[in-house]
């Protein structure tokens, strides 16, 4: 059935245990291992950065709605052509606190790593490809980063991050960032 699709073929290698293909034989046939083996670690990648870009749109949001719970700013409410002053959340820990932690394998995270993320509503239950941390630069503006070495090597694979800024008293996200992303 795949024999007329070599293209479907190498793209769902990593998802099939066997392709309906002719075998090939000498250097042919040995050259194609490598190539599965590079596609499922680019896939591999790929699913991790649109994990951590999801995290990331998660956390931005927690910022958002924890922000418009947010009461004024200071002793004085403001005059009636004044926009209250809102702030964002306090910046919180990473998690996992070193990104030594998620080099080339995954963390499974406490509870207790999340605590300080409560303020945001972000919490993981299941094990993390990336660190994740929310720092606000001033009470105006934050950004929620990303950090993802998913083949161990010590060099980034993925470093995203999402700025949070208050404009006229309200919380806006700009589009996510990719510093580094899936190149090496």
């Amino acid at each position: 059935m795949f024999s007329k699709l070599p293209g479907l073929c190498l793209f769902l290698f990593p998802l099939l245990t066997a392709c309906d293909k002719p075998e090939a034989s000498g250097a042919a046939g040995s050259a194609s291992a490598p190539a599965a083996a590079s596609s499922a670690t680019v896939m591999e990648m790929t699913l991790g950065a649109a994990e951590a870009k999801a995290h990331l749109l998660a956390i931005t949001r927690g910022v958002m709605a924890a922000t418009m719970k947010e009461g004024p700013v200071g002793d004085t409410l403001p005059m009636d052509d004044e926009q209250p002053t809102k702030k964002l959340p306090d910046s919180v820990k990473p998690v996992p606190a070193s990104a030594d932690d998620v080099k080339g394998k995954v963390y499974t995270s406490t509870p207790a790593d999340w605590e300080a993320w409560s303020a945001i509503g972000f919490r993981l239950k299941q094990p993390q490809k990336c660190q994740y941390e929310w720092i606000r630069e001033k009470d105006t503006t934050g950004t929620a980063s990303a950090k993802c070495d998913f083949d161990g090597d010590g060099k980034l694979d993925l470093h995203a991050t999402q700025e949070v800024t208050i404009v006229d008293g309200a919380p806006k996200v700009a589009p996510i960032n990719d510093i580094i992303a899936l190149q090496k």
